[in-house]
Order: structure tokens, then sequence, then C-alpha cells
């Protein structure tokens, strides 16, 4: 009888200088909450440590536009067409 390999984890050494005392709460809307979930499970990652990459990219964009820019969102109409 053969045995299933199993992958692990191994903590990563970037995580070691984390602080646990005083976490950031990221509330969201049920849909974006779901992807996050889908997304992190995608990956074989945890939901907190997907966040965590997901801040961290969002950091670096940050860094290198230096100023919050959000894209600016299209509006429909009731016909459903993009303005």
């Amino acid at each position: 009888m053969t045995t299933t390999a199993h992958l692990t984890r191994h903590r990563s050494g970037t995580l070691d200088g984390l602080v646990n005392d005083k976490p950031i709460a990221l509330r969201l809307p049920k849909e974006e909450l779901a992807y996050a979930h889908a997304c992190a499970a995608a990956e074989g990652r945890s939901s907190s440590n997907f966040a965590r990459i997901v801040y961290l990219m969002g950091m670096q964009a940050y860094r290198d536009a230096g100023r919050l820019s959000m894209p600016v969102a299209a509006t429909t109409t009731t016909t459903g067409t993009a303005n």
C-alpha cells in the first residue's frame, strides 16, 4: 500500500516579525468576502495570508503612485449599457 504525499507548509522567515496583538479588521461586503475566500482557496492559502499578500501588493502600488487612486467605475443605465 502506498501513502499519499502531503505538502507541508513552512513558516516563511518574513512572518517572524508579524504583530499579533493589534490586528487590523477588514470588513468587506458579502460578495467581496466570498471572492477573497475563493481566491485564497484557489491559491492554497489561508484567507488571512491571502489578505496580507493583497495588502502588500496594494501598498506597493500606493508607494509607486505616491497617493491613493481608485479607478473610476463605469455607471450603467437601466438598459445595462455603460456610460
